[in-house]
C-alpha cells in the first residue's frame, strides 16, 4: 500500500515526506485561454454548488428540524381565535374554525383584547401554537392607527394569520413565499412545503435582495437550498423581486394571484407593513433562531 501511496504521489508531483520542494526552480504557469479560464470558472462554479448542497443537508438542515421546531407533516395543536373587537372577528374565527379542522387542532377563543401584551398572555395560557385575528380593511389600514394585528406581527414574536374576511376557509391554491435567501428563510419554506402538501397549493417563491447585483447569484445559491428541503416534491415557481421589500411582495402576490403570504418574524417591521397592506390573509410564522 505505502509505494503505491508513494508512487501517486510522485504522480500527482505533491513533495513527499523525504522532499523539500525548490520554488526557485519551478517555472511560472502561463496565463490560460479564455476558453480554459470558462471551463474551470463552471467548474468552480458546479463544486461550490455541491459544497452548499452537502454542508445545508449535513449540518444545517438536522438543526433546523430539531427541538421540534418545525415538525415536517405536523401542525399546530392549539389555534386561538383573538377578538379585537371589530367587525373582522367573525372573518377571523371562520377561519380559525376551518384551520383547526384541517389540522386537527383544538380551537380557544379570546375574550375582547386591546394590547399585544395582553394578547400574549392569553395565548399562553390557552398554549396557542397560532393565532388567527381580524384585520381592517385597507382603507381603514392606511387611514387608522396600527391595527392589532400589525402589533401583535412587531411586538410579540408570536405565529399569527391575518385575515379580514376570512377568505382563508375557501380554501389555499397559491402561496407567497418572500426570502431573503439566507438560512432564516428556511422555517417559511419548509412550513410552505407543509401547507402546500395539506391543500394540494401550488408554492411561489419571491426572493427578494436588497442588493439588486447580488440577486442573481443569490438566487441560484437559494435554489440548491430549496432543493435540499424537498422543494421538487410540490408545484412550485420562482420570482426575483424588484424595489422595496415590502412592494416587491405585495406586487407579487397581486401579479401571482396568491390567496396566502407565508413570512417569518425575522424582519418584523416588514411583516408588519405587508399584514397592513395585503388584500390576502397574511401567515407570520414565528422561526426560532436556529442558526
Amino acid at each position: 500500500m505505502f509505494p503505491f501511496v508513494f508512487k501517486l504521489w510522485r504522480y500527482h508531483g505533491l513533495p513527499t515526506v523525504d522532499e523539500t520542494p525548490d520554488v526557485s526552480k519551478v517555472s511560472p504557469v502561463a496565463p490560460a485561454s479564455p476558453v480554459a479560464s470558462d471551463r474551470l470558472a463552471r467548474a468552480d462554479t458546479y463544486r461550490r454548488q455541491a459544497d452548499l448542497r452537502r454542508v445545508w443537508r449535513e449540518n444545517y438542515l438536522p438543526r433546523l428540524w430539531a427541538g421540534g421546531r418545525i415538525v415536517p407533516g405536523g401542525g399546530p395543536r392549539v389555534i386561538l381565535a383573538v377578538d379585537d373587537g371589530g367587525s373582522s372577528f367573525e372573518g377571523a374565527l371562520k377561519t380559525a374554525t376551518f384551520l383547526a379542522d384541517r389540522w386537527k387542532a383544538a380551537l380557544a377563543e379570546s375574550p375582547v383584547v386591546r394590547s399585544a401584551d395582553e394578547t400574549f398572555r392569553i395565548a399562553e395560557d390557552e398554549g396557542a401554537d397560532w393565532l388567527v385575528i381580524g384585520k381592517p380593511s385597507a382603507g381603514e389600514a392606511e387611514a387608522g392607527p396600527a391595527s392589532l394585528a400589525e402589533r401583535l406581527v412587531r411586538e410579540t414574536g408570536l405565529t399569527v394569520l391575518a385575515d379580514r374576511e376570512g377568505s382563508l376557509a375557501n380554501g389555499v391554491r397559491r402561496i407567497l413565499i418572500p426570502v431573503d435567501g439566507t438560512a432564516s428563510s428556511l422555517p417559511a419554506v419548509a412550513e410552505g412545503l407543509r401547507w402546500a402538501r395539506a391543500f394540494s397549493a401550488e408554492l411561489m417563491v419571491l426572493h427578494v435582495a436588497e442588493k439588486a447585483a447580488e440577486r442573481e447569484t443569490e438566487h441560484a445559491d437559494f435554489l440548491d437550498i430549496l432543493e435540499a428541503v424537498g422543494w421538487n416534491s410540490v408545484a412550485h415557481e420562482t420570482r426575483i423581486g424588484r424595489g422595496t421589500v415590502a412592494e416587491a411582495i405585495l406586487e407579487a402576490a397581486r401579479d401571482g394571484g396568491a390567496d396566502l403570504i407565508l413570512m417569518t418574524t425575522k424582519r418584523a417591521l416588514i411583516a408588519a407593513e405587508v399584514t397592513r397592506r395585503s388584500s390576502v390573509p397574511v401567515f407570520v410564522l414565528h422561526a426560532a433562531e436556529v442558526f
